[in-house]
């Protein structure tokens, strides 16, 4: 689980916070669904970082994530896979979910593991995270991530 009321603010690409003067949210019956489902629909990549705090790969969701309500709000679940061979070598220590970003010009379509300067932020990136993990990425194995970002009150 991840409770952003404890990160840094969510914004909209066009700078936008959630808790802009004069943006009102009164009018909408479930305002925390209505977060949640614009979140959901956000381009959204996994961050792998080693120990020095360098990005090592960003890798985009497997499927679409799903919105599940429950009694504290609603969660987004992120499914994410690397490939074998992805980072072979790399130590991930830290993870983190980045919004805002899609590939850079020369990028091949459909990767899903990108080197850094393989993704662009036009708009800034919004980054929750990091958070801790402690994995030594492997040539013949495959890590799979479910990530819960819990949308609440």
């Amino acid at each position: 689980g991840l409770d952003v009321t404890s990160g840094q603010p969510v914004t909209w690409a066009h700078g936008l916070t959630w808790d802009t003067p004069t943006l009102s949210w009164a009018e909408v019956g479930d305002a925390v669904a209505v977060i949640s489902a614009a979140i959901s629909r956000l381009p959204a990549y996994l961050v792998l970082i080693d120990e020095d705090g360098d990005d090592i790969a960003l890798i985009k969701c497997l499927t679409l994530p799903k919105v599940v309500s429950s009694a504290e709000g609603y969660s987004i679940v992120y499914d994410i896979r690397t490939g074998f061979g992805d980072g072979a070598g790399s130590k991930c220590r830290f993870v983190a979910l980045s919004f805002g970003g899609r590939n850079a010009p020369n990028t091949k379509p459909f990767q899903r593991y990108l080197v850094p300067s393989e993704v662009e932020f036009p708009n800034g990136e919004q980054r929750l995270g990091p958070f801790p993990v402690n994995l030594d990425l492997k040539k013949t194995i495959r890590e799979f991530f479910t990530v819960s970002l819990l949308i609440g009150e």
